[in-house]
C-alpha cells in the first residue's frame, strides 16, 4: 500500500470541515436552477441557492407578485426553498386553473404541521385529501346534501335569523359603549355553525376578549397552520419540527376536540333512541359510522373554514376601494397571504420574516449535522452490527484512526473484541482481527462477504464492472466466473506455473548478473526487484519487458505510472466517506485515475493492435495471455482492465514481500548461507 505523510492525511480534513456548506450549496444550486431550464415550467425570477425566492416576496407578497406578473406574465413560477410555487394572476389564467384544469390542479399542498397524519388524509380529510378518492367524493356529497343544498340552507334560515337577532339585541344593550364588533360577529358566526353541526352554542356574545376559550384555540390553530414554517420550504426537515409547529398543532387540535368530546359521547349513547328530535350534522356522521377521529377532523375543518374568514375585518378588506389593475380576487389573496406570513396578525410582516432569516442562514450546517447525526448514531444500536467506538457526527471515526490505523485497530480490538465496526463518514466498516474471525469471513461466509468496496475513483465505470473486472466485480456473475476460470487455467494452474518456471529463472538470473556488476556500489534493491517482478509478469501476459533493470529511479516510465495509480486509489478520498459527494470529485482523484489509466493503457496499445492484426496467421508461436484473451473475443476495454488489475495486484505486493525478506536476511546473516 502506498505510504502518505501525516500532512497529506491531514489535508483530507479541510474538505470534511467545509463539507456541510459546500454540499448543500452545490446540491441546492442544482435543484433550484435546473427546473427553470425546462420549457414546461412557467417563467419567473432566478432563485438564490438554498432559499430560492423567499426573501424576494418581502412583507407584501401580493404587491411583489403583481410586479412580477408585469415582468414575467400572468403565469409565473417561484421557488420557496426547494418547493415550486406557480402563481396565476389574471382572470383568464384563473379560469384555466379553477375550471378547465380543476381536476388536475385540485391537489392542495399539505402543510408540514399535518405531516403526522399524512398517511390518513385520504380517509379523514375533506380539505387536505391528496386525491379525488371514493371517500373524498362521499364526504363532499354528504356535506353538499346536509349543509349546502337549497333544502339544507332553507332549514338553517330560521336558526341564522335567530342568531342575528341575538346579536342585534346585544348591540342594542351596548348603546353608548365601545364594542369590539369583530369579536361579536365572530361569536355569532361560530354559534350559527356550531348549532348546525352540533346543536349547541360554544361562545358567549358578551365575551369580547380576543384570547378567550374555544375562540382563541381556533384562531391560534389557524395562525400556526398559516405561519411560515421552514419545514414547508425544505421538506427534508420534516422529521425535526425545528419551529415546534407540529407539536403546537397537535396540542391545539387535542384541546379543541376535547370541547365537543362529551357531546359526541352522549350522541353515540343515545343512538337508536325512540325520542324524536331534529337531527344535526353530528347525528348524520354517527349514522354513517364515522369514527371519533373522522368526526373531529371534519368538524375542525368546517369550523376553521367557516368562521374567521367571514368576520368584519376580512369583509372590510374585500369591500375596500381597490385601485386598478388589482381585482377583488387579488385583494382577497392579499388577506390570505397576510395571515400566511404572520403568526401573530398584530406583528408586522417584517418581524415575522426576520425570525426566519437566522434559520435560513444556519440551514446548511444545521441540516447536515442533524441528518448525519441521525444516520451515524442509529446504525450502531441494532444488535446485528458489531460493537465499536461511538462515532462523531458527520465524520464518524475518521479522526480516531490516526496516522497508524493498524495500531489503532489493534487497540480497539482489545477493547471491543475481534470483530468491531467503525464509521468512516457515512460508510460502515467492519474489521476482523483474529484468525477465527478471518476464517469465518474468508472461508465460511466467503460468498456473502466477497463483494469488495469499489472506490469512488472507479465510480465512472461502476455500471460496467460486472462485465469488465475480476477484482471489482459487484457479484459472482457468469462473466466473473469465466474470468476466474480463464486466469486459473492460463496463469495459476500447475501446468501454467511449470511453463513459467524457465521464464522466472531467466529473469532472476538477469537480476543476479546485474547485481554482480554493481559490486561495491549502492543499489536500490527495491527498484531492481520491482523491475524483475514486473518483467516476469509482463512476459507471461504480453511476452515483453517493460522496465529496464538498470533504471533505479522511483518515478520513471511505466513503473512510476503504476505506483502513482496505486497511491491515488489507496489515498483517503472524502467521496468514499460520503458517497453522496461522489459526482463532485472534490479532491480530483477521479480525474487523476482516468489520466493514469489512459497513460498506462497506451503503453501496450500497439502490442494489442499488432496481435489483433496477426490473428489467424499461419506462423506458429507460443501463445501468451494476451493471445488467449483475443481468442476469447475480449474487447480492448476488457483487456486493458484485466491487465491493469493483474499488474497492480502482482507487482508491488510481490516486490515488497521479497524486499522485506532480503532485509530480514541482511539482519540474520546465518540464514543467508543456507
Amino acid at each position: 500500500m502506498a505510504q502518505t505523510s501525516g500532512t497529506e492525511g491531514t489535508l483530507v480534513l479541510i474538505p470534511i470541515l467545509l463539507l456541510p456548506l459546500l454540499f448543500l450549496i452545490l446540491r441546492h444550486f442544482k435543484i433550484l436552477s435546473s427546473p427553470f431550464k425546462s420549457p414546461l415550467v412557467p417563467p419567473g425570477p432566478y432563485p438564490w441557492p438554498i432559499i430560492g425566492n423567499i426573501l424576494l416576496l418581502g412583507n407584501k407578497p401580493h404587491v411583489t407578485l403583481t410586479q412580477l406578473a408585469k415582468n414575467y406574465g400572468p403565469l409565473i413560477s417561484l421557488r420557496l426553498g426547494t418547493k415550486l410555487m406557480v402563481v396565476g394572476s389574471s382572470p383568464v389564467v384563473a379560469k384555466e386553473i379553477l375550471k378547465t384544469h380543476d381536476r388536475v390542479l385540485s391537489g392542495r399542498h399539505v402543510p408540514n404541521v399535518f405531516s403526522y397524519m399524512r398517511s390518513e388524509l385520504d380517509n379523514l380529510s375533506l380539505g387536505w385529501s391528496l386525491e379525488c378518492s371514493g371517500r373524498w367524493k362521499f364526504l363532499r356529497a354528504l356535506c353538499r346534501a346536509e349543509l349546502f343544498s337549497s333544502k339544507a340552507l332553507e332549514s338553517q334560515a330560521r336558526l341564522q335569523e335567530k342568531k342575528v337577532m341575538e346579536m342585534v339585541e346585544l348591540l342594542g344593550t351596548m348603546d353608548g359603549k365601545v364594542v369590539n364588533i369583530g369579536e361579536v360577529i365572530f361569536a355569532t358566526v361560530f354559534n350559527m355553525l356550531s348549532n348546525v353541526l352540533l346543536s349547541s352554542d360554544f361562545i358567549s356574545l358578551r365575551d369580547e376578549s380576543v384570547g378567550g376559550g374555544l375562540k382563541e384555540l381556533i384562531r391560534k390553530l389557524m395562525e400556526v397552520c398559516s405561519a411560515p414554517n421552514v419545514s414547508d420550504f425544505f421538506p427534508i426537515l420534516d422529521g425535526f419540527d425545528l419551529q415546534g409547529q407540529t407539536k403546537k398543532t397537535l396540542d391545539l387540535i387535542g384541546r379543541i376536540s376535547f370541547t365537543w368530546a362529551d357531546i359526541i359521547k352522549e350522541r353515540r349513547e343515545r343512538k337508536g333512541s325512540t325520542v324524536l328530535q331534529d337531527q344535526d350534522f353530528l347525528d348524520v356522521m354517527i349514522d354513517n359510522n364515522f369514527t371519533d377521529k373522522q368526526i373531529n377532523q371534519l368538524l375542525l375543518e368546517l369550523f376553521s373554514a367557516g368562521t374567521d374568514t367571514m368576520v368584519e375585518k376580512n369583509i372590510a378588506h374585500i369591500d375596500s376601494p381597490i385601485p386598478a389593475p388589482i381585482s377583488i380576487g387579488n385583494n382577497f389573496f392579499n388577506c390570505k397571504n397576510q395571515l400566511w406570513f404572520m403568526e401573530n396578525p398584530q406583528k408586522s410582516g417584517t418581524e415575522e420574516m426576520l425570525v426566519l432569516i437566522p434559520i435560513l442562514l444556519l440551514l446548511p450546517l444545521l441540516l447536515f449535522i442533524l441528518r448525519h447525526f441521525k444516520i451515524l448514531s442509529s446504525p450502531l444500536k441494532p444488535p446485528l452490527v458489531p460493537p465499536g467506538p461511538y462515532p462523531w457526527p458527520i465524520i464518524g471515526n475518521v479522526l480516531q484512526l490516526g496516522k497508524k490505523p493498524h495500531v489503532t485497530l489493534t487497540q480497539l480490538a482489545l477493547n471491543y473484541g475481534p470483530l468491531i465496526s467503525l464509521r468512516l463518514g457515512t460508510t460502515l466498516m467492519v474489521v476482523g482481527s483474529s484468525p477465527v474471525v478471518a476464517k469465518e469471513i474468508l472461508k465460511t461466509h466467503d460468498r456473502v462477504l466477497s463483494g469488495r468496496h469499489v472506490p469512488n475513483v472507479f465510480s465512472y465505470m461502476r455500471s460496467e464492472l460486472n462485465n469488465l473486472s475480476l477484482g471489482w466485480s459487484l457479484e459472482c456473475s457468469g462473466r466473473w466466473k469465466f474470468l476466474r476460470t480463464l486466469c486459473r487455467a492460463e496463469l495459476f494452474s500447475g501446468k501454467a506455473l511449470e511453463s513459467q518456471a524457465c521464464l522466472q529463472e531467466k529473469k532472476v538470473m538477469d537480476m543476479v548478473e546485474l547485481l554482480g556488476t554493481m559490486e561495491g556500489k549502492v543499489v536500490n534493491i527495491g527498484e531492481v526487484i520491482f523491475a524483475t517482478v514486473f518483467n516476469m509478469l509482463s512476459n507471461v501476459l504480453l511476452s515483453r519487458d517493460f522496465i529496464s533493470l538498470k533504471d533505479e529511479s522511483v518515478g520513471g516510465g511505466l513503473k512510476g505510472l503504476i505506483r502513482k495509480l496505486m497511491e491515488v486509489i489507496s489515498a483517503p478520498d472524502v467521496s468514499d466517506f460520503f458517497p453522496i459527494l461522489g459526482r463532485f470529485d472534490l479532491q480530483g482523484q477521479k480525474k487523476k485515475t482516468l489520466d493514469l489509466i489512459g497513460s498506462i493503457s497506451f503503453a501496450w496499445a500497439d502490442i494489442i493492435k499488432e496481435r489483433r492484426e496477426r490473428k489467424g496467421s499461419v506462423v506458429l508461436q507460443e501463445q501468451d495471455f494476451l493471445d488467449v484473451m483475443i481468442d476469447n473475443n475480449f474487447t480492448d476495454n476488457q483487456i486493458n482492465q484485466l491487465l491493469l488489475e493483474l499488474f497492480s495486484a502482482g507487482t508491488e505486493t510481490s516486490s515488497s514481500t521479497i524486499e522485506s525478506d532480503l532485509q530480514q536476511l541482511s539482519f540474520n546473516l546465518q540464514y543467508s548461507y543456507k
